[in-house]
C-alpha cells in the first residue's frame, strides 16, 4: 500500500525555502493523498508513470472536487505556489497487530474545502479500507477516483468485482449511503492505460464521507457511519474502526 500526501518538493525543501522564493518542483506531481493497492501479486491501483504534458490530480486515486484536483500552478511542468509547505502532511500512523492506519491531510490544497482528509487501514490482513473526509462552507460535487488495469465488474449499486491475470478482489463502499459509479476507459497523453472508477454522491454536499474497502471476499451488507469526530467502520466479525477526524 501507498499513501502520499505531502507539499510540492517535500519537508526538507520547503524548510530551506525563506518566504515564496523560487524553488524547482517541476517532477512533482498535483497527488496529495493518492493511493495505490498491490496484492496477490497484482497491482490493483495504479499510479499515472511520468506524464510529460498533463500532470492533473485526475490522473490519479484521489477525490476531485467539482472536476478539480489539488491546487496546482503549471501542468507539463509544475512551479511553485505560495505557502506549498503547509498545504499536505501525514498524520500519525498506527501500527500494531490487526492494524496499520495512517491519515493524510490535504486540506491545504482544496482552498474552497475546510477538510480533505483521507485514512489508510489495513486491518487483520483481511481489507484495505480507504476512507475520506471532506467538508466545506457550501455544497460541491465529489467525484471518488480509481484507476486500475484491472476488469470492473459492477456486483450491487456500491460494489464491484475487480479482476487481474487470475486473481479477483471486492471493492465495496459503505458511504457515501446514496451513491453511484461509473467505468470509462483510462486514456492519458492518447495512451490507453485501463480504466477508471469515479464514484460520487447522488447530490452535491457541504460535508460527506467515502468509505471504500478492498477484500478478498464480497461485502454484502458493509455499513460505516460518519459522526461530528470520527468515521466508524463495521466490518465483518464485529470488527469495528474508528477514524479520528
Amino acid at each position: 500500500m501507498l499513501l502520499k500526501c505531502g507539499p510540492y518538493g517535500g519537508h526538507r525543501l520547503n524548510g530551506l525555502r525563506q518566504g515564496d522564493q523560487w524553488v524547482n518542483v517541476a517532477h512533482d506531481h498535483p497527488d496529495a493523498n493518492h493511493f495505490m493497492l498491490y496484492w496477490k501479486g497484482r497491482m490493483w491501483a495504479s499510479d499515472d508513470g511520468y506524464p510529460h504534458q498533463s500532470k492533473a490530480g485526475a490522473n490519479h486515486n484521489l477525490v476531485l472536487v467539482d472536476g478539480k484536483g489539488p491546487v496546482q500552478r503549471g501542468e507539463g511542468w509544475l512551479q511553485p505556489i505560495a505557502g506549498m509547505g503547509e498545504k499536505g502532511k501525514l498524520g500519525p500512523v498506527n501500527c500494531r497487530p490487526g492494524l496499520f492506519q495512517a491519515r493524510g491531510d490535504a486540506s491545504g490544497y482544496y482552498p474552497m474545502l475546510t477538510a480533505a482528509q483521507r485514512w489508510l487501514a489495513v486491518v487483520d490482513d483481511q481489507y484495505v479500507v480507504i476512507a475520506d473526509h471532506l467538508s466545506a462552507g457550501q455544497p460541491h460535487r465529489f467525484d471518488w477516483l480509481l484507476h486500475t488495469s484491472a476488469t470492473v465488474t459492477p456486483t450491487g449499486p456500491r460494489s464491484w468485482r475487480l479482476g487481474r491475470q487470475g486473481e479477483t478482489l471486492h471493492l465495496t463502499f459503505a458511504l457515501p449511503a446514496e451513491a453511484s459509479g461509473k467505468v470509462t476507459k483510462d486514456v492519458l497523453e492518447g495512451t490507453e492505460r485501463g480504466v477508471l472508477l469515479t464514484v460520487s454522491p447522488a447530490q452535491p454536499a457541504s460535508r460527506t464521507a467515502f468509505v471504500a474497502v478492498f477484500s478478498e471476499q464480497p461485502l454484502p451488507g458493509l455499513q460505516a457511519e460518519l459522526g461530528a469526530d470520527r468515521i466508524t467502520v463495521h466490518l465483518p466479525g464485529g470488527r469495528d474502526v474508528p477514524l479520528e477526524l
